[in-house]
């Protein structure tokens, strides 16, 4: 069992791109437990919705920064907290940086040679200096271009829950019901004709959507973390690690194990090792 890491996330505000942060910052959470989360910029200068909406959903604190005549006030800021937690905050184990800034080089020689791990989110254009300096270096995910369409060819459906239930597949959707009220509610109200009713659609909304989230996020962790002959507690981790208010409980579940083999068992399979005692997951199929 891979040991989880306490890391401690600092973001120059200056220097990232908001329309691709989620996707990169969705991708920090699988490296551990993020005790520390800040950005740094000027408010004043920086702040908009899009950043606000960013901050609030994600738990992220953030420190205004007001920058002063001919000085990178916010990198300053930045090394000065990230010294503080050094010294007052011994279990730290990784330092991520998103930024593409060559001022983090000596915080970041600083805090290798005093045995922490350095990780570093930047652009391309990021300086060699930096990359070389870290543990590792993750170039930041682009903004997806949209792709062009020939004119016969009609855009695809995202495959996500719609609003209404008048754009759903009526057979998909009927089977999403069945195969969640089997472990949800009484069996004697999956035949019941009224599911088709608007108010019955509406009522089992977010349980579909939910599930259907959570199939997307254990994707996202495959396509990050190879989860095969990995035990099953690693993936629930993950899942937390990924989104706190995850838990099988709210689908009645009395274990994680029950939860994986009753909704997911066309996706993940498992195998127990040879003492029979340790169950792990031996394919993954999506």
């Amino acid at each position: 069992m891979e040991q989880i890491q306490n890391i401690a996330l600092f973001i120059d505000g200056d220097n990232v791109n908001k329309t691709t942060f989620q996707e990169n910052f969705d991708e920090i959470k699988l490296k551990g437990r993020i005790c520390i989360k800040r950005i740094y910029f000027d408010f004043t200068e920086k702040m908009d919705e899009k950043w606000k909406s960013i901050i609030l959903n994600n738990g992220i604190e953030s420190i205004s920064v007001i920058n002063l005549p001919n000085k990178n006030s916010t990198d300053i800021k930045l090394m000065l907290d990230m010294i503080k937690e050094y010294y007052n905050n011994p279990i730290i184990d990784t330092y991520i940086i998103m930024s593409s800034d060559s001022d983090f080089y000596h915080i970041a020689t600083f805090l290798r040679s005093s045995g922490k791990k350095v990780i570093c989110y930047g652009e391309k254009h990021t300086p060699s200096m930096l990359k070389n300096v870290c543990d590792e270096f993750i170039l930041c995910k682009k903004t997806r271009k949209p792709e062009k369409l020939e004119k016969t060819e009609k855009p695809k459906k995202p495959k996500i829950i719609l609003e209404t239930y008048e754009d759903q597949d009526e057979e998909q959707l009927y089977q999403e019901i069945i195969q969640i009220d089997n472990y949800i509610i009484d069996k004697s109200e999956i035949n019941n004709n009224n599911w088709k009713n608007y108010y019955y659609y509406k009522e089992y909304n977010d349980k579909i959507y939910i599930l259907r989230d959570v199939f997307e996020k254990i994707l996202f962790i495959n396509n990050n973390k190879n989860l095969e002959n990995k035990n099953l507690s690693y993936l629930k981790d993950l899942l937390l690690q990924s989104d706190p208010s995850f838990s099988e409980k709210n689908w009645n579940f009395n274990s994680f194990k029950e939860f994986i083999k009753c909704l997911f068992n066309k996706e993940i399979e498992t195998s127990y090792d040879q003492t029979k005692r340790y169950e792990y997951i031996s394919k993954v199929t999506f």
